[in-house]
């Protein structure tokens, strides 16, 4: 299977009538929330794409990912929610310097947040203090734009930053 040039290892089925996923994260699963009230995190096999458990949070989840060992999540109110060992149990809700996260990925020892609002990128410390901040411009040929509305954050095994859209996935080369 290919898609805009990538060609696809495989793939996981999950059954049709389990809710649309918008972020996901894997941590020795797929955990995702849904599309519908984004305050429920689903715990999914890696097997077998079968959903065995679920989670009603008090969040209004925007995307999450997870730093080896716990999992996180960037809500609407300008916090991020680090989870205990499950999405079940919370250890701690940090006040970041974004008032509307988007998109969150851990990498070694910084968060990364995609803030809305100011359509920024942010590279945080441990104590969420910017370390350095990026506008975000994609360039094709000689022609640069700004991008904005990014949805999602993950980080690749090589250290590259990838960021989607409504309509695409890109790849930020990191120095």
């Amino acid at each position: 299977m290919t898609f805009n040039g990538f060609k696809a290892l495989s793939f996981l089925q999950i059954s049709v009538s389990n809710p649309p996923f918008l972020a996901l994260t894997y941590l020795g699963r797929f955990w995702a929330t849904d599309d519908s009230s984004r305050t429920t995190i689903f715990s999914i096999k890696a097997k077998d794409g079968t959903i065995d458990g679920k989670t009603i949070t008090q969040f209004n989840i925007r995307d999450l990912t997870n730093d080896g060992t716990h999992l996180w999540a960037s809500i609407y109110s300008g916090k991020l929610v680090e989870f205990g060992e499950h999405p079940a149990s919370i250890s701690k809700i940090y006040e970041i310097p974004s008032e509307e996260p988007m998109g969150i990925a851990w990498h070694a020892s910084n968060m990364w947040i995609y803030d809305k609002k100011e359509n920024l990128l942010l590279e945080c410390d441990k104590e969420f203090k910017i370390k350095a901040s990026y506008r975000v411009l994609f360039q094709q040929g000689v022609e640069s734009s700004m991008l904005q509305d990014l949805k999602y954050l993950a980080f690749d095994y090589s250290g590259n930053l990838w960021a989607s859209d409504e309509k695409y996935v890109y790849e930020f080369l990191l120095n």
